[in-house]
């Protein structure tokens, strides 16, 4: 069934407001030659899709092995379920019609035949559709922003315990470092996985050690082509220990940048909330180790994403 223009216009701005980007109103004048129209209509919407995604990634990327895809994306939605504020049933069918509005445009700026429909271990599939459910947590979270904000200024207190970029992060983060750490089960049949992640932290030393033994874990898993985690001058104050990592070819590249291109959503310190796996498993890591840390986003585009760290010991 062709899309009507009126739908087509209600897509786009829905759309519009989960990517922070401008809406576009089309035309609704009746056109001279339907069939022709018609044809040119959907070029035209195509385009406009397009025209709000952040570039594709065309670099050849590994494929990811089933259990571990399955594991970052049962995290990242075992979280919010884990936070109590949304119905996941209305979740799931957000999530829903987000991909579907979504899925035929970015097909299209891909080359064609490389997609594979409902393959996890495809990384171009995982990247959209890990992306399509951070994007709706993202919009979730910031109705429940508001709507705290809101009860906070009628009750003249500021309301505690509301979901935050920040807390949904740490909430990850926690998840998804337990499932790497104690085995994860892909179904109730199977024998729990296990990844070979480094324990917590005992000493400072270690740092840069484990980090990069956690690392491979996500290389050996087809993650992404290669992470390196390069050492960096200490702070001028002479604590902690400094590095940065980077990550070539990860397998959620573009929805890293979508979601940076996507608005408002923002961690303390002005970076986005994006899905970055390695540096969310990384943050569970050193929280369980007792470590301060403090990381922020370099660089990302469609070949690598980098991060800079500031590791220190508990005071």
């Amino acid at each position: 069934m062709r899309t009507t223009t009126a739908s087509t216009n209600a897509q786009l701005k829905r759309r519009a407001v989960l990517l922070g980007s401008a809406v576009f109103t089309l035309p609704a004048t009746p056109p001279a030659n339907a069939a022709l129209d018609a044809v040119n209509q959907e070029n035209i919407n195509n385009a406009l899709r397009r025209a709000l995604f952040a570039a594709p990634v065309r670099i050849p990327r590994p494929n990811l092995k089933l259990p571990f895809a399955v594991l970052l994306m049962r995290s990242s939605y075992e979280a919010l379920e884990n936070t109590n504020i949304y119905d996941m049933r209305e979740f799931q069918i957000e999530f829903w019609r987000l991909r579907a509005d979504m899925q035929p445009s970015y097909v299209e700026s891909i080359k064609p035949g490389l997609f594979r429909q409902g393959d996890l271990t495809d990384s171009l599939y995982f990247d959209f559709i890990n992306y399509s459910q951070w994007a709706m947590t993202k919009d979730v979270i910031e109705r429940s922003s508001a709507f705290n904000a809101q009860l906070g200024a009628q009750s003249g207190n500021p309301l505690r315990g509301a979901l935050t970029p920040a807390v949904y992060q740490d909430e990850v983060a926690e998840t998804l470092y337990s499932k790497l750490f104690n085995g994860f089960t892909l179904t109730p049949e199977s024998d729990p996985v296990t990844f070979d992640v480094p324990a917590p932290l005992a000493r400072d030393d270690d740092v840069l050690e484990g980090v990069s033994k956690l690392m491979q874990v996500f290389v050996n898993n087809g993650y992404a082509t290669r992470i390196d985690v390069k050492p960096m001058p200490p702070p001028a104050d002479g604590g902690g220990v400094a590095f940065a990592i980077e990550t070539t070819g990860g397998c959620t590249l573009w929805g890293n940048s979508q979601l940076r291109k996507d608005g408002k959503t923002k961690l303390p310190g002005g970076d986005a909330l994006i899905n970055a796996y390695e540096c969310i498993a990384l943050r569970g890591y050193l929280a369980k180790s007792q470590r301060v840390f403090a990381s922020r986003v370099d660089e990302v585009d469609d070949v690598r994403l980098v991060t800079k760290w500031v590791v220190s010991s508990l005071p």
